[in-house]
């Protein structure tokens, strides 16, 4: 049996929006986050996590943040395209911790939404 691990990790400014994108899920805010794509670090970190378990470097080789293509993406199609890649070399992912540092927004009343689109 082969185990991988993989870790990641993903920061990013707030910016001018009256929300912030995480796990997929907008959450209010009288801030957005700043980025090329949604900004959505929870994404960007367990998408990560899954090229590093893969030895397949980060989301920005695949993604290039100077590419015009992924101006405005969501971060689902980034996550998606890891999976992919893991199911295509018949890697299964059993399990994902993901931790969100943050005091504002106020996350936890968006945390079953969370996971339930992290589950797709």
């Amino acid at each position: 049996m082969d185990i991988r691990l993989g870790n990641g990790f993903d920061v990013h400014r707030f910016g001018p929006g009256n929300h912030v994108t995480l796990c997929g899920v907008r959450v209010p805010h009288e801030r957005g986050l700043a980025g090329h794509s949604d900004a959505d670090v929870a994404m960007h970190a367990i998408a990560d996590a899954i090229y590093g378990a893969l030895a397949e470097g980060d989301i920005g080789q695949h993604f290039p943040p100077t590419d015009p293509q992924w101006k405005d993406a969501e971060s689902a199609t980034f996550l998606e395209h890891a999976v992919a890649l893991a199911d295509k070399r018949r890697f299964r992912i059993s399990n994902v911790d993901t931790t969100i540092i943050c005091e504002f927004p106020k996350i936890g009343p968006h945390v079953p939404a969370m996971q339930a689109r992290l589950s797709k």
